[in-house]
């Protein structure tokens, strides 16, 4: 038996829609809240499946209105802000999410982020550095 998670992800571009169009995500995920400023792409990922589309900037957002982080087990934070993610992961550091991933174009953000336990950074440009070497 597979465990379902809850997620919720930060920003609706491609990695996103890989991730939700993926057939192993679908299998593990029972719910999927999407936080996405761009309300064209609202249409888009509902094609993909039962996802909650809640429209908004997450800078200026109350997700803790539409979401119960207490109930979620992975936020992953895809924005192209640096600041923006470290916030997301430290937000949901504190209310015990127990998967925290974020994406960084900093490698010292993402040390940060690494020494404060606030989740898993994945830095861009030495991510795809590492995947070109291979």
């Amino acid at each position: 038996m597979v465990t379902k998670l809850k997620f919720v992800i930060v920003c609706g571009g491609d990695t996103a829609e890989a991730m939700i169009s993926a057939r192993t995500c679908r299998e593990i995920a029972e719910e999927v809240v999407l936080v996405e400023k761009d309300s064209n792409k609202r249409s888009v990922f509902e094609k993909l499946g039962d996802v909650f589309f809640i429209e908004g900037d997450i800078v200026n957002l109350p997700i803790h209105e539409y979401v119960n982080l207490k109930e979620v087990n992975a936020v992953l934070a895809l924005t192209g802000r640096d600041e923006v993610n470290f916030l997301i992961l430290a937000l949901a550091h504190s209310y015990g999410v127990p998967i925290r991933i974020g994406v960084f174009r900093s490698a010292h953000i993402a040390n940060i982020v690494k020494k404060l336990q606030l989740g898993i950074p994945i830095v861009k440009p030495s991510f795809l550095g590492k995947l070109l070497k291979q």
